[in-house]
């Protein structure tokens, strides 16, 4: 009996109560305390330092068209070379991409993106699958010693019946003891409905232990990471931009993301009041907003110069903020790319105004700027390089 057919022998007996006097099939003895402490343990406990445990299943849910296969890919082409993504580092080790949302003609497009080379540990299998996914699935794992498997998606995978708790946990549980057996990592790509929130049931997320969720937020459709864990460190929604290498990167924290939104709004008011300074205390009461982050807005656009301030600042003479006079005359030039205009994307998608968000060199996921010791060495690349990028690539994204 294979360990898949033990896993299922396991789940049977759960289910019909069988037990007593069979034995000879599957009857495990539990741990004593002592034995328990004194197992041999793996001494790795993370496959993306962590976020995804070196044993287990995990999930990355997002709306169409929002970019959860190509972050799913790229956190894929990290832990095969074993550059850190998302400033986590990863094991280095095989991985196994299950394609069944998208062609192979798809799929050249996002290895192009990411510059994938013929000697990276990733293996890529197209749909379609045989009719029995989850066998075929851990021979494939044993015979490449694989221990990254991305299944893109959960639903063409296993093709639930759409709200059923109890088939979803009967079929996803064989799976996820046997990762937790071998010593391997599955992460299902899932779909978000209209509202964000996961389609199906509740047992999805139940039975990740790490559940991601990518979305696009605001009137620059700036994307956002957010993570809900049982171990490890939750991602507390953070933007998530691509460099011009084609890598995805933490852009900063959901309050910078606050920040850059509102800049635009500041920009468009100060705009339509050009020639007519405008007061801090009125600029906050205009915009939908906290204090806090207009404030922070405001400081940073004239740190950028991209607005100026007359008066004295002081009680009867306040600062008044006016448009840069360069940008009053030729237009806006944010602190980060902002790009206005829908253009078509590779695979024929529409962009919503897509942005490309400045990122923090220092901390390139790229991984031709890590060394060794995972130490960056991408130190040429300034804001202003980023800033000229005109196309962010995310409307390729699926």
């Amino acid at each position: 009996m294979n360990e898949f057919e033990v896993a299922k022998q396991l789940e049977a007996q759960s289910q019909n109560g069988n037990g007593v006097g069979d034995q000879g099939k599957f009857w495990p003895e539990p741990f004593s305390m002592q034995q328990f402490l004194s197992r041999p343990k793996d001494s790795t406990l993370y496959r993306w330092e962590n976020t995804l445990a070196a044993r287990g299943t995990s999930m990355i849910v997002a709306l169409p068209r929002d970019g959860k296969t190509y972050l799913a890919l790229n956190l894929g082409l990290s832990v095969a070379r074993g550059v850190p993504f998302l400033g986590r580092k990863t094991v280095q080790s095989p991985v196994l991409y299950v394609s069944l949302d998208n062609s192979c003609e798809d799929m050249d497009q996002f290895v192009e993106k990411l510059g994938v080379t013929s000697s990276d540990q990733i293996f890529i299998q197209p749909s379609p699958i045989p009719d029995n996914a989850e066998e075929w699935l851990v021979d494939v794992i044993k015979r490449n010693g694989i221990k990254l498997a991305i299944i893109d998606t959960l639903q063409r995978f296993f093709q639930l019946e759409e709200g059923d708790y109890c088939e979803a946990v009967n079929r996803m549980t064989p799976l996820d003891n046997l990762a937790k057996d071998i010593g391997f990592h599955v992460l299902y790509v899932h779909h978000a409905g209209k509202n964000g929130v996961y389609l199906g049931t509740t047992a999805y997320k139940a039975m990740c232990p790490t559940f991601m969720e990518l979305m696009r937020v605001g009137e620059l459709q700036q994307r956002v990471l957010k993570s809900d864990q049982r171990t490890g460190t939750n991602f507390d929604s953070v933007a998530v931009a691509m460099n011009k290498h084609g890598w995805l990167e933490v852009a900063g924290t959901y309050e910078d993301v606050q920040v850059r939104e509102i800049t635009v709004k500041i920009h468009e008011l100060l705009e339509a009041h050009e020639g007519d300074g405008q007061t801090e205390s009125y600029i906050r009461k205009e915009m939908p907003a906290r204090g806090i982050i207009v404030s922070k807005a405001i400081k940073g656009m004239h740190k950028a110069g991209e607005i100026e301030r007359t008066g004295g600042g002081k009680k009867g003479d306040p600062f008044k903020y006016h448009l840069a006079k360069t940008l009053s005359a030729e237009g806006p030039s944010y602190s980060f790319p902002f790009e206005g205009e829908k253009k078509t994307g590779l695979a024929g998608q529409e962009s919503k105004n897509m942005t490309q968000v400045q990122v923090n060199s220092k901390k390139n996921s790229s991984p031709e700027f890590w060394d060794k010791n995972g130490t960056s060495t991408d130190e040429q690349n300034s804001a202003r390089e980023l800033r000229d990028e005109q196309n962010d690539g995310w409307e390729i994204l699926e």
